[in-house]
């Protein structure tokens, strides 16, 4: 079978072939074309023409123009001939309205206004009706539309072209939408071969069905008269009896597609009986016994037999399987079968129009209803499969919901296993570690206390063993805490010397004891200020260590620190190495799991869980890295690992050992410079931020001066002269650059040639190049440390202003003394690092004040913030939050308050990006967390707990707050802020309490015009108290 279809596809390709040659034979046939002959008649002579109103006339020519002086109708006379009638006329005037009379009735009219041009008008010429005795007395009457121009007729025709066109189209107007009908079922099928194709499904003989189609639309589109209009006659007759040719082929095709699994043989014997009668009337053609229109009868024969043969195996289908609804496809093979019978009669009687026709409409609806059949069939098909595909799903369904079920079950179960392992596990580890807290502690003492020598020793073992033991179980309670995910990275602002300090510190002790040599490298270039999670970080290196430590019996244990900065950020390599015992290659994947050690027989005198170097690699995957290890067993092992952390400062780190001694110093700050002359600008919107400032500066005895804004500090540099200004860039309304600007254009003014610093929390890489290409003479960044600013200040004051330091050192000793012993008994305040909050503020006094500072700003700075959030939307208002959040930022870092800080500054640079949604996540859960710490510091420094004095007379009140308006309105800021502490020893009312602390704010704030809006409100409010 799979032969005779190639060969079916060899004949249909020669049939093709032969056909397409055979329609180029015959260019110089004589036959042409109706279209291309066109009848026009000119009637232009033998016109009569008369006025309207007069009964004269006089024979014209056209074309004939005239002017008139009077809107005049003029009447044009001719007769037509009988051969006219049905035909179409074309007149051509201008510059008059016309109508038409064919005796004497109006067949056509028209008027124009105002049209002077040339008008074509095309009149239709009624045939002749059967009881008229006369016709053809033709009057075309021409009414001047325009006085001052001349009337034309140019002439009169008789055209026939378009109406013999039109006559043929409409006469045909069936067979051609039979043709369309038949066609536009073959692209249908086509379409749906392609679809079938495409999805993978295997051909229903769609292909075959199309071709027929396609094959027979053409065939008869031949047969209809409107062909001829086109094509030469001869040469569609050759083409069409090429196609009756294939139009069996296409058929017995697509019914052997079908059918060929019930009646294979029978259908295997129809084709070779359908290529034989194609292949032997090709031959006879070509070798020209005979030619294809005069056996053309064969060809009908052939489809005969080919309807015959598939009418009969579809009736037996049905009789034999009552399932099979064939009735349609016998239906449609019948209708074929009887038009082809009623052709070949027809032909016989040599009436071939009539034969054209029963043929045409025979395949029109043979070929519709084949293709309906056909859709209905892959319908059904589609929906058995669709149902099939829908039952399979729901029973997937059904077994995916049992096994999610079974999941599910299992992942609770091994959810509370877990949960429980890690309650018992931190329960125990807490349990035990109490014990050994008491039993170091009291070691400890031993340790101060105990004179003898033996008594030391044992307490000194013991020492050791208990450190030993409460780091197996900080061990376990760590990997309780990652393995229940309950471990988190909390990045916060550090100094990488500080950190490696500590590590040398911890690590050095037990090197020595084992007398191995402990080497530290640090690269000086790497910045010193950074941004991330020491803890963790100081935690994975400390594992590293104490194991190099503990499997090195001699040698040298190696710390290295290097790193290469990107941008704003610093790629730090952290390397442990050792000349230990080494590890084999079989068991490094060992690292990594949880209560295994290695070589257990070889190291067991060794302490350790095994836990270590697990929390290690967990540890490291939280902070987005991975650790990397080579060893060679018995030589030693090296282990490393990259992280990228956030620059805060691009100082370079130096010599890790001098930047230790730095810090150390300053926690012992004292003032280098005195200068009782010197005059400062400090200008900031944040109050707290300028009160430092002036603090900071106590000791050194210089004149500051405040200005909460640009504008004021622009009036403020034109009346008086300022030694050194300081420049807040993130400000309000006009920010640091912007007054800069402006005070750069001015003219001439006291402080024309007084360097100005820009102060700053951005202290990101290239900052400080940024500022100074603005203009700026130096740059500071905030949180300030004393020693820096000094520092600038005393590179910058003129030298005349510098006296020389002459406190008492050992007055100054004992200042620092008080102030660490103080330091160490502050309160621990959830977030707040008291030490980070001394290396700025390193006086006790100014400490308290700052941090009672921020708590009074609490409330309005949250208010503030929730404002500008409120207006997020609006992209016009991200710099006023971006601006409100900086100040917090540079708030919350002053006083040590790390972690809020670091959200601020997430928070700013979202609003600079334009992240919406960042800012959208975020302040909600930082407003909440800002301000929490109005709880949090309850009972710092005496704030909330302090009982305050009873009034007994208010015109005392009176007097404080008269006092401190007037103090504001003079700018006696300091004199303001003594008046407000005396008002804060009372305790008022919660009305006037509440306005008190708004006054405050006010003051802290300079806000002139609101603190003398509340001291009149306040002095309201206490008369009614008398």
């Amino acid at each position: 079978m799979k032969y005779i279809r190639k060969l079916t596809g060899v004949i249909i390709f020669l049939v093709v072939a032969f056909m397409v040659t055979a329609f180029f034979r015959h260019p110089e046939h004589d036959g042409e074309s109706m279209a291309s002959k066109s009848i026009e008649y000119y009637l232009n002579e033998g016109w009569l023409m008369g006025v309207s109103d007069s009964v004269e006339r006089t024979e014209v020519e056209l074309p004939y123009s005239e002017k008139f002086q009077t809107s005049k109708t003029i009447i044009f006379e001719n007769s037509l001939i009988e051969e006219y009638a049905g035909l179409a006329m074309k007149i051509s005037c201008e510059n008059a309205d016309v109508r038409v009379f064919l005796d004497g009735e109006v067949i056509y009219q028209q008027e124009l206004e105002n049209i002077s041009t040339n008008v074509e008008h095309y009149v239709d010429i009624p045939n002749i009706q059967q009881d008229s005795e006369t016709w053809g007395e033709l009057c075309i009457e021409l009414t001047v539309v325009n006085q001052q121009e001349d009337m034309v007729l140019q002439n009169v025709s008789i055209e026939i072209k378009n109406t013999i066109m039109v006559g043929l189209m409409g006469n045909n107007l069936a067979d051609i939408v039979c043709c369309l009908l038949i066609v536009i079922m073959a692209i249908v099928m086509f379409v749906l071969a392609l679809i079938r194709r495409y999805i993978g499904q295997s051909s229903r003989g769609e292909l075959y069905l199309g071709l027929f189609g396609l094959t027979a639309g053409v065939y008869c589109f031949i047969g209809t008269e409107t062909f001829f209009l086109f094509f030469n006659i001869y040469e569609a007759l050759v083409l069409q009896e090429y196609l009756m040719l294939m139009l069996p082929l296409f058929l017995a095709l697509y019914f052997e597609r079908n059918l060929r699994v019930i009646y294979p043989r029978r259908f295997i014997g129809l084709l070779c009986i359908v290529l034989c009668n194609a292949l032997i009337q090709i031959l006879l053609e070509w070798l020209g016994g005979w030619d294809l229109i005069e056996m053309a009868e064969i060809s009908t024969i052939v489809v005969g037999l080919v309807c015959m043969t598939s009418i009969i195996s579809l009736f037996q289908i049905e009789s034999e399987s009552g399932r099979y609804q064939k009735f349609l496809p016998i239906i449609s093979l019948f209708m074929l079968l009887i038009a082809e019978v009623v052709k070949f009669i027809l032909n016989y009687f040599s009436l071939y129009s009539f034969a054209n026709v029963a043929e045409l409409h025979g395949m029109t609806s043979s070929a519709l209803m084949l293709a309906i059949l056909h859709i209905l069939q892959i319908s059904k098909e589609y929906r058995l499969d669709a149902e099939e595909r829908v039952r399979a799903a729901e029973l997937q369904n059904i077994l995916l919901a049992q096994a999610n079920k079974d999941a599910d079950a299992a992942r609770q179960d091994a959810l509370a296993a877990n949960e429980a392992k890690g309650k018992f596990l931190a329960q125990m580890s807490h349990e035990i570690r109490t014990p050994i807290n008491a039993v170091l502690g009291m070691d400890e003492m031993i340790l101060r206390e105990s004179k003898e020598q033996n008594v030391r020793e044992y307490a000194m073992d013991i020492y050791t063993a208990g450190q030993s033991l409460l780091s197996l179980i900080n061990d376990i309670l760590d990997f309780s805490k990652i393995d229940s995910g309950k471990m988190e990275i909390v990045p916060v602002v550090y100094d990488l010397s500080s950190l490696i300090h500590d590590l040398v510190n911890m690590i050095s002790q037990r090197a020595a004891d084992k007398a191995l040599q402990l080497e530290v490298e640090v690269d000086h270039e790497i910045p010193s200020r950074l941004f991330g999670d020491d803890v963790r970080i100081r935690q994975i290196l400390i594992n590293l260590l104490t194991n190099a430590v503990k499997y090195t019996h001699e040698g040298t244990v190696w710390l290295r620190v290097a790193g290469r900065v990107v941008n704003d950020v610093v790629v730090i390599r952290f390397i442990v190495e050792d000349t230990g015992i080494g590890i084999k290659a079989e068991d490094l994947p060992k690292l990594s799991a949880e209560f295994e050690r290695i070589e257990e027989d070889r190291n067991r005198n060794i302490e350790g869980t095994g836990l270590g170097m697990s929390i290690t690699i967990q540890l490291l995957t939280l902070l987005g890295s991975k650790l990397h290890v080579e060893s060679e067993y018995g030589k030693g092992s090296k282990f490393y690992f990259e992280l990228e952390q956030k620059i805060i400062e691009d100082t370079p780190i130096g010599d890790f050992g001098s930047k230790i001694q730095q810090i150390a110093e300053n926690f012992s700050y004292t003032s280098k410079i005195c200068a009782p002359e010197a005059k400062i600008l400090v200008v900031d919107d944040n109050a707290v931020n300028r009160k430092v400032l002036r603090n900071l500066l106590k000791e050194t005895q210089i004149q500051v001066t405040e200005a909460a804004g640009g504008a004021e500090c622009l009036h403020l540099v034109q009346e008086s002269h300022y030694d050194l200004i300081f420049l807040d860039h993130m400000m309000p309304e006009m920010d640091g650059v912007e007054t800069l600007h402006r005070i750069k254009a001015l003219s001439t003014f006291p402080c024309e040639d007084t360097p100005i610093v820009v102060l700053t929390a951005n202290a990101v890489s290239g900052a400080k190049e940024a500022y100074l290409s603005e203009g700026f003479d130096d740059f500071l960044s905030k949180p300030i440390m004393p020693d820096k600013l000094e520092t600038m200040i005393q590179t910058m004051l003129p030298e005349k202003l510098l006296q020389s330091v002459t406190k008492s050192t050992q007055k100054l000793s004992q200042q620092t003394a008080d102030n660490e012993m103080h330091l160490e008994d502050l309160p621990v305040v959830e977030g707040l690092d008291w030490n980070y909050a001394w290396l700025h503020l390193p006086d006790m006094e100014l400490l308290a004040y700052t941090v009672k500072a921020f708590y009074d700003q609490i409330g309005t700075a949250a208010d503030c913030l929730e404002r500008a959030y409120g207006q997020i939307s609006n992209i016009d208002q991200l710099e006023s939050y971006r601006i409100q959040v900086h100040a917090m930022k540079s708030l919350a870092a002053t006083i040590g308050i790390l972690p809020l800080s670091g959200v601020a500054r997430v928070l700013e640079s979202a609003a600079k990006d334009g992240k919406i949604e960042v800012i959208l996540s975020m302040t909600t859960i930082f407003l909440e967390e800002w301000r929490s710490y109005r709880q949090k510091l309850q009972g710092v420094f005496g704030i909330g707990t302090k009982i305050g004095k009873q009034i007994t007379d208010y015109s005392v009140i009176q007097v404080l707050v008269e006092m401190v308006r007037l103090s504001m309105q003079e700018m006696e800021i300091d004199r303001a802020d003594e008046l407000m502490k005396q008002l804060h020893e009372y305790d008022f009312p919660a009305e006037i309490e509440q306005n008190i602390q708004k006054l405050a704010e006010a003051v802290t704030n300079l806000n002139i015009e609101e603190s003398d809006r509340l001291a009149a409100l306040l002095a309201e409010q206490m008369t009614e108290q008398k």
